[in-house]
């Protein structure tokens, strides 16, 4: 009896059967571990990162400037003005000349302390030399602006605002008319002009500066007048 050939039909049954059972083993092995997937954030979610830069010290420094030029004020950036121990100024400008009236030497002020003085010399030195003197002043002589030193000068003594550029000492004028005016003492109720001019002065600076000191007061200022933007609620004028 001749054997017949094999027959396909128990493979083609199989075949499916084994692909699945296949399948079924091997599909948990390729599975992707979609715990690994670190998805980006979202943007529209994210914060601002410019609003999170730092931002430069010019950068903060730029309304101040802006408001100096607009006051009139010839100044030039110094930026970080680095001292020995605590002393610099963050913000630091070189001021020659408010509104026409020249500084003797120019004077190395914080940007705020500058802007402060600006406004002062604006508001009331220009007004009250009017007032009291007859004319109005064409040289400021600058005394001392920034120094890293002690208070009055004496060594070890608590750091003078001078060293961190919120002081100004001014010691005269010279005014329009080609006359001066220096700061020195004068008796108490006195009616000369310069003596009411200088009066006027103390007295219109104490609150705008938060130290004011002169003739008078503890005898480290009778020949200039002592003007600062100590970081203090309260004023001490004398």
């Amino acid at each position: 009896m001749a054997l017949s050939p094999p027959r396909s039909r128990s493979f083609t049954v199989r075949l499916p059967l084994l692909l699945a059972i296949l399948c079924g083993l091997l599909t948990p092995a390729f599975a992707e571990d979609t715990s690994a997937i670190v998805l980006p954030p979202d943007p529209s979610a994210r914060p601002d990162m410019q609003a999170m830069a730092p931002t430069s010290s010019r950068d903060a420094n730029r309304p101040c400037l802006a408001a100096l030029a607009a006051a009139g004020v010839v100044f030039e950036t110094r930026g970080r003005h680095e001292g020995s121990g605590q002393c610099g100024i963050d913000d630091a400008v070189e001021v020659s000349a408010i509104r026409g009236t020249a500084l003797q030497p120019s004077a190395l002020l914080s940007c705020q302390t500058a802007l402060a003085w600006s406004d002062f010399m604006t508001r009331t030195i220009t007004s009250q030399a009017r007032t009291h003197l007859g004319s109005t002043p064409s040289t400021l002589f600058v005394a001392a602006s920034y120094a890293c030193r002690g208070r009055n000068n004496v060594p070890g003594a608590r750091l003078s605002e001078h060293s961190f550029g919120r002081a100004i000492d001014v010691r005269g004028m010279e005014l329009a008319d080609g006359t001066t005016w220096s700061v020195r003492p004068h008796a108490s109720g006195s009616s000369d002009p310069a003596a009411r001019f200088q009066t006027a002065l103390r007295q219109a600076a104490c609150g705008p500066f938060k130290t004011v000191l002169g003739p008078g007061s503890d005898g480290h200022h009778e020949r200039h007048i002592h003007f600062d933007m100590a970081l203090r609620s309260s004023t001490y004028c004398r």
